[in-house]
């Protein structure tokens, strides 16, 4: 079952397909004859699948975070945490960066390591973030300069 933006993003381009109809109609002239459409031999039904989900994940992405919901800075990929409020793409690549380096973050305060947080940010992610139950003995630490 499609959610209502999932609903709305798929009326809007079948809406956008239809207007690109009416213009080569209207661009090929009183008396000619359109140009040839293009279509897909075939389609299967795992690409419509896999376009399916990869439109249900861009439109979760494209969400702000939800009254309650989290995410788990020990495991979340860098698109997840972009929708953290002031994270872009940046930022988000710095904690994966981080993540992969030193290992996973364990609170706030290991997350304080990443460059470019401090403690405004810090408090802003608080109640938008949590931390996996990892085992950290396992990664190196970094030495602090």
């Amino acid at each position: 079952m499609l959610t209502r933006d999932e609903r709305y993003a798929v009326l809007f381009l079948s809406a956008l397909a239809a207007a690109g109809g009416l213009l080569r109609l209207w661009r090929a002239g009183p008396g000619e004859a359109p140009p040839p459409a293009v279509v897909a031999p075939h389609i299967r039904g795992d690409d419509i699948q896999a376009q399916a989900e990869r439109v249900r994940r861009a439109v979760r992405l494209a969400q702000p975070l939800q009254p309650g919901e989290t995410i788990d800075l020990d495991a979340a990929p860098a698109d997840e945490i972009e929708r953290l409020p002031g994270v872009g793409p940046a930022l988000a690549r710095r904690i994966i960066a981080d993540r992969e380096a030193g290992g996973p973050f364990g609170s706030l305060e290991g997350l304080d390591r990443v460059p470019g947080i401090g403690p405004a940010t810090l408090r802003t992610l608080a109640p938008w973030v949590r931390f996996g139950r990892v085992d950290t003995r396992s990664y190196p630490r970094r030495i602090s300069q």
